[in-house]
């Protein structure tokens, strides 16, 4: 050992030691200190966006904070996150973190929800959020409602009668008169009845779920369940829209690499073709609804 090493040896009795030990302690402490402070102020910065973002919502404002783990393919055919494209339309579901276009369920709201839109699309704090609500509805869909196949799938998801954008409207009174003519279907104790043009005066924007006789207008056109339900076969390699999605086991485990695919493509087809989403963030949103469907259930089917 060298002198230089060695003068900065503690001594092993005395007044060095006991400096040696004091400075340990103080090193300790002062690094959890710091760690709390981290832990503070990433909570801080969690609790402040989840206020901004509700209070934008509340003014009737979309979202002005930038989404994250959300890219766009450019024209030279790369990736590029979308909060450092200035100027991009996202649309209003990207606006709100949910890149899947949930709805808000009914009585209900998803875990991180904040809000909603005027049709009823859940506003979430975090998009991870909406990765594991969207984890939770395919668990829904299989377990309880026993659909296994994309072409069950898409006409749940987006049913026939139902379309893609719509827009919320209420009847401004009871005695306002929806056309019988236009398509309508019953949920649960609601008559949905959709419109390919603009509601009049009689109408204002409203949450669907705010009225017994909510009127969707549908700027872009009725639902193509089975068009949708290509798309999606065709990308996850299946032969036909009736085949087996597999995308859970019978033990209610999910199968991560169909999970990615699946979510991936349908991401596209609510967003755009364009549009595509870290897979990180898929994987924390499937690994958040696993971890609380077993806390809250004890098992996962």
């Amino acid at each position: 050992m060298d002198a230089v090493t060695k003068s900065f040896e503690p001594s092993q009795t005395g007044p060095g030691r006991v400096f040696t030990r004091a400075t340990a302690i103080l090193l300790a402490l002062t690094a959890l200190l710091i760690l709390l402070t981290g832990c503070r102020d990433e909570q801080a910065e969690t609790r402040e966006r989840s206020q901004d973002f509700a209070g934008l919502l509340r003014d009737g404002r979309q979202a002005a904070l930038d989404p994250y783990g959300l890219y766009r393919q450019t024209e030279a055919g790369t990736l590029e996150a979308v909060a450092a494209t200035a100027g991009l339309d996202l649309g209003r579901c990207a606006n709100i973190n949910n890149f899947w276009c949930l709805k808000t369920p009914g009585g209900a709201q998803w875990k991180g929800q904040i809000g909603a839109d005027a049709s009823g699309h859940a506003a979430f704090v975090d998009p991870v959020y909406s990765a594991r609500a969207f984890a939770r509805l395919m668990r829904i869909y299989r377990f309880r409602h026993n659909l296994v196949t994309v072409r069950e799938v898409a006409r749940r998801y987006a049913p026939p009668g139902d379309c893609i954008g719509s827009l919320s409207f209420c009847p401004v009174s009871e005695d306002v008169v929806i056309g019988p003519d236009q398509p309508q279907r019953q949920v649960g104790d609601q008559v949905i009845t959709y419109s390919l043009t603009r509601p009049g005066d009689g109408f204002e924007p409203k949450p669907s779920e705010a009225c017994s006789r909510p009127l969707l207008y549908c700027p872009r056109g009725i639902n193509r369940s089975e068009a949708y339900a290509s798309t999606l076969a065709a990308a996850l390699g299946l032969d036909s829209i009736d085949d087996d999605i597999a995308l859970f086991d019978d033990k209610g485990r999910l199968d991560f690499k169909r999970a990615q695919t699946l979510f991936q493509a349908m991401t596209r087809f609510e967003l755009g073709a364009d549009y595509a989403v870290d897979p990180t963030l898929i994987r924390r949103g499937i690994l958040m609804e696993a971890r609380d469907y077993l806390q809250e259930n004890q098992r996962l089917y």
